[in-house]
């Protein structure tokens, strides 16, 4: 930003006293000395905004009400500093930092002034970075201005504002907001970060697939990741098949507010597993995808298949299907064993079926492994079809075996 009149002349000589009187004095005093605001004045006053290209207001009033129209700019100049120093400072200490800028910022606290002034404030913040590049000695950097927003109130009206007026930034912007993630890791601040990338996102939407990825790549902010999956990506089963590839422990740190979201991603997948089950030879690719998407969902996260669910997928066993669907299908059941042991009667009329039916050796080896207490080749066999090593719950294989052993019985 160019400044070049005599008023952007005065800014700057004010803006260069006040950082050189925060190291003569100490950067509090010079706060003090400097501040020109009062919080109860944010809502009343007009603001002066100078040197904001479009935007310079010149107040015409009395002389009295001319004293009252305070500068805009070199306050947020003021503020924009403190934090970055402050932050730099306790780096370390994030609370620490975090009561030194709530107490010290004004205008940033203030939503309504944000929403207002949303133009100036990202020009001012320009004007700012500008100033202290020009400092050899600059206190901080702008990623520590970044990390001072995380501790207000207003931190994702700050970044509204930025991405409204500066869409450009946005990559940069959101680097800025990882790199803090992959930092702080105090839940709170977890909880702030993934709230401004958010906003970033409802107001470009089109980000929401390149920063899913991002943070996909770093293993950040999981339950961001489920929320933009569901809401702005729409690819639940293709996602969570590749994001259940391994052991995708960094996935599971997901808080209670994502239940919400994994119920409407079950419900998606048993849409698409009723749909692929009634096509003889059509969408057995997706059909197998929803399966193991829905195994990881109950093996990983611990979402329970309700007994409907449990009886849709053992009605899908008793009509033809291929092989590789079979396999799939029983070890959904098998890492469901503690839900799918209540239907007692429809599962051993499945597993009589498909062992007359010779579709696949499964259904037998799990007999054979069931007969010799061979728990753990069970559990290996239908990890090894699902390729993922998910949770079985050793009740529900006991009693399974029960199940098994009764039908050897009756055989």
């Amino acid at each position: 930003m160019e400044v070049d009149d005599s008023k952007g002349i005065a800014l700057r000589r004010h803006y260069a006293n006040y950082k050189a009187s925060a190291v003569k004095i100490g950067l509090e005093e010079a706060q003090v000395q400097y501040a020109t605001i009062e919080c109860n004045d944010l809502g009343t006053e007009r603001w002066k905004f100078i040197d904001v290209p479009g935007k310079e207001e010149i107040y015409t009033g009395t002389p009295s009400e001319a004293h009252r129209c305070r500068t805009a700019t070199s306050d947020m100049l003021r503020e924009f500093y403190y934090s970055q120093t402050i932050n730099s400072r306790f780096t370390h200490q994030p609370d620490d930092a975090g009561r030194f800028i709530r107490s010290a910022s004004q205008i940033l606290r203030n939503e309504s002034f944000l929403h207002d002034h949303a133009q100036e404030v990202v020009a001012v913040l320009d004007l700012f970075n500008e100033l202290e590049d020009q400092d050899p000695l600059r206190q901080g950097t702008l990623q520590d201005v970044y990390d001072a927003f995380i501790h207000l109130q207003t931190r994702c009206e700050i970044i509204r504002c930025i991405v409204q007026y500066d869409p450009l930034s946005i990559p940069e912007i959101t680097e800025r907001l990882y790199e803090s993630a992959g930092r702080l890791l105090p839940s709170k601040y977890q909880i702030y970060l993934s709230e401004m990338i958010y906003t970033v996102v409802q107001e470009h939407p089109s980000y929401a697939a390149r920063v899913r990825f991002e943070l996909v790549g770093r293993q950040l902010l999981p339950e961001l990741i489920t929320r933009l999956t569901v809401i702005y990506c729409g690819d639940e089963i293709d996602f969570l098949n590749g994001v259940f590839h391994g052991l995708p422990s960094w996935f599971m740190a997901q808080s209670s507010n994502s239940v919400k979201h994994f119920m409407r991603i079950k419900n998606k997948i048993f849409e698409e597993i009723e749909r692929g089950s009634l096509n003889d030879k059509e969408n057995k690719v997706e059909l197998a995808m929803a399966i193991r998407a829905l195994a990881g969902l109950t093996g990983y996260l611990g979402i329970k298949l309700t007994e409907e669910e449990v009886s849709k997928a053992l009605k899908i066993l008793q009509a033809p299907q291929p092989e590789r669907i079979v396999k799939l299908l029983l070890s959904l059941i098998l890492v469901a064993s503690d839900q799918a042991i209540r239907l007692q009667r429809d599962f051993i009329n499945v597993i009589t079926h498909l062992l007359r039916s010779s579709i696949s050796e499964m259904p037998m080896l799990m007999m054979v492994y069931f007969q010799t207490d061979q728990f753990g080749q069970i559990e290996s066999m239908a990890r090894s079809i699902l390729d993922m090593h998910v949770a079985i719950p050793k009740l529900g294989l006991f009693e399974m075996q029960k199940l098994f052993r009764s039908i050897q019985q009756s055989a």
